[in-house]
């Protein structure tokens, strides 16, 4: 099953289970890739993460429900869309519509809409990607972690590099890689920025020593202005290659290479290391 398949049937699995207790992991079971693969996929594709998403729907669902079925009670709806207590429901409808439960009853408030979300097929492509399978060679490498929420990634990583460089970490790590590394965090994922080992100097605390183990990658080479450029060779590798390659992704770390230069610079370099195995 191709990514843009697996998206499609987890979604369809929500929706499907939108009043019975959900889980990253149970949604991702659906679709047979690991809960951190599923997570990374559904953030790129959708903005937010699978938890998200899935409360988004319950509570648009409710305020629909709340104004438009007369008998429908707070209480009633609090427990059927997953709530625990009155209280929660409250607290995260107030959140959601910017009003509170007995407001929306009375007619008193507008209320949010969040659809159901859909893939919508258009024309891509028509462009030179450069890739290459590659068999890469064990290695030892040194990053500093962060959690970053699925969907946020965009807005995050760029955060935590600046967050790095100001740290003035670069004297001791050089900053060459940025890795997504599996997490079992729920609706997240971890990213880390660091070097291989051999590159490193005395590891300033914080930081993590991982082993990568022999592994093949898909490699893209690009160039462009950092981030966006990155960021847009991200989903097109997710939207455009990878579902029509006869490679799958594996829940491995996956790397975005960085080399000296400008990042600002139209002519700037980098690349992207993707696990995979043939299908």
């Amino acid at each position: 099953m191709n990514v843009l398949d697996c998206f499609r049937q987890g979604i369809d699995y929500i929706e499907s289970n939108l009043l019975n207790d959900l889980s990253n992991g149970e949604v991702a079971e659906s679709v047979n890739l690991s809960p951190s693969s599923f997570q990374r996929i559904f953030g790129v594709l959708a903005g937010v993460g699978v938890s998200e998403y899935i409360r988004n729907r319950r509570l648009s669902l409710a305020g629909k429900e709340l104004v438009g079925r007369k008998e429908a009670q707070v209480t009633e709806l609090a427990f059927k869309y997953g709530y625990d207590s009155l209280e929660s429901f409250s607290r995260a409808f107030r959140a959601f519509h910017g009003c509170l439960p007995s407001e929306a009853k009375r007619g008193k408030a507008h209320l949010a809409f969040y659809p159901r979300l859909e893939i919508v097929v258009s024309i891509t492509g028509g462009k030179m990607m450069n890739y290459e399978i590659v068999e890469d060679k064990s290695y030892t490498i040194v990053v500093l972690p962060k959690t970053i929420a699925c969907g946020k990634g965009d807005e995050e990583c760029p955060k935590a590099w600046d967050e790095f460089c100001a740290k003035g970490y670069r004297k001791n790590v050089p900053p060459m890689l940025g890795v997504c590394l599996p997490s079992q965090e729920k609706d997240s994922f971890v990213y880390g920025i660091g070097s291989t080992a051999e590159c490193c100097g005395e590891i300033p605390e914080g930081f993590e020593t991982l082993e990568i183990p022999r592994q093949t990658y898909a490699k893209f080479t690009s160039h462009g202005v950092i981030p966006e450029a990155i960021q847009r060779l991200w989903k097109s590798v997710l939207t455009e290659w990878l579902p029509n390659s006869k490679y799958e992704l594996l829940d491995a770390p996956e790397f975005e290479c960085y080399t000296e230069g400008d990042p600002s610079s139209p002519d700037y370099e980098f690349a992207i290391w993707l696990p995979v195995k043939r299908k």
